[in-house]
């Protein structure tokens, strides 16, 4: 299991699936970003929920650029693993899950 206390998580995809995983990382003590391609306007509800527990929301996000120093990137079903920020993780050896 990787610990996530205190390390710099971002989910991509904010959903159901992406609240729920943004929520388990923050409860571990994570330091939790979620990035959607979507605005703030088009998730309100799924935005509502994570702000109030001092989760970080980029919407409409740029991905690449919120992956940048992460040192764990969550996604959420339906994210392609061809997309930018993906290869760029990839590249950085960063972990993705």
């Amino acid at each position: 299991m990787f610990d996530v206390k205190n390390k710099k998580v971002t989910v991509l995809g904010l959903a159901r699936s992406g609240v729920a995983a943004a929520n388990v990382l923050y409860e571990l003590g994570a330091n939790v970003l979620v990035s959607d391609v979507k605005t703030k306007e088009n998730l309100k509800g799924f935005v509502d929920q994570l702000t109030s527990r001092d989760i970080q929301v980029s919407a409409p996000g740029d991905q690449v650029h919120d992956i940048e120093n992460s040192d764990l990137v969550i996604l959420s079903p339906g994210i392609p693993l061809n997309i930018p920020a993906i290869l760029e993780a990839k590249r950085k050896n960063i972990t993705v899950f």
